[in-house]
């Protein structure tokens, strides 16, 4: 099973709305709300594999291939993001992303065991 890290607040703030979500992706350089469906390529095959989108699901542009490529999925009050991401270099498109709309939403990044990570450096603070 993949594991995965969520933007979201802690229980006893109040929880990160639809809209706020929406306007924090849309402030955010090199991300953009998922168009209606994405289609990706089978690394092995290289058939193209066509993903229907969600509402408040989140892209983000990877400059050195200039594609942009589903990563967050918008859930009930957080986002949720593949941890294959997270890699110790602030600098990835998809870790540079995720800190901004946390910073933004006043908000953290934690794993499915409730683990958070640092903003700045993406290393497991807790």
């Amino acid at each position: 099973m993949a594991y995965d890290l969520h933007i979201e607040r802690k229980e006893d703030s109040t929880p990160i709305s639809y809209r706020e979500w929406c306007e924090a992706v849309e402030a955010t350089l090199g991300l953009r709300l998922s168009q209606e469906e994405a289609t990706l390529a089978n690394p092995v095959t290289g058939e193209g594999i066509r993903i229907a989108g969600r509402a408040g699901d989140a892209e983000v542009f990877f400059p050195g291939e200039s594609i942009w490529s589903p990563v967050f999925r918008w859930g009930e009050n957080s986002a949720a993001f593949s941890a294959k991401w997270v890699n110790n270099d602030p600098s990835h498109p998809v870790w540079a992303g995720a800190s901004a709309l946390a910073t933004l939403l006043q908000a953290d990044i934690r794993g499915d065991e409730g683990e958070t990570y640092n903003l700045v450096t993406g290393e497991l603070t807790s």
